[in-house]
């Protein structure tokens, strides 16, 4: 009987510390999933983080090169412009022309009219006034 007891006792402490063992593994097994879960947890934080900021940074990208192609555009606008101007005005030979023959005939018809004694005034007299008015110092008349 005592063979027994011993025996009995030496099983109970054997399940104890089996017990304590599985328990001690089983909190340390628990440990490292809780932490395992907890940098699965932060990993994915990060990389939400990540996407978001690669997101952010993918739409500012795409505004820069918005920006630098209407940019590109209004240049390209301001350009043609500016070449449809030159295109239209005349040659500086073809312009020095133009501006003497105008000063040639300024100069002859102030010529005729210094010979016909033509004042400028006479000029915007006839201008103003019909010509079926005939204007005289005291009165005007109207002839039809």
């Amino acid at each position: 009987q005592r063979v027994r007891e011993v025996i009995g006792k030496k099983k109970r402490r054997e399940e104890e510390v089996k017990d304590k063992f599985e328990e001690k593994f089983q909190r340390s097994r628990s440990a490292k999933e809780r932490r395992l879960k907890e940098k699965i947890h932060e990993q994915a934080k990060l990389q939400d983080k990540s996407i978001i900021h690669k997101a952010k940074k993918d739409e500012n990208t795409r505004k820069i090169r918005q920006s630098i192609r209407q940019n590109e555009d209004d240049y390209a606008r301001k350009l043609d412009a500016m070449d449809g101007r030159v295109a239209r005005r005349p040659l500086l030979l073809e312009q020095n022309q133009r501006d003497k023959a105008i000063r040639d005939l300024e100069r002859k018809i102030q010529h005729a009219m210094n010979v016909a004694n033509i004042t400028e005034k006479d000029l915007m007299r006839q201008k103003f006034n019909p010509p079926n008015v005939r204007v005289t110092t005291t009165r005007t008349d109207y002839s039809s």
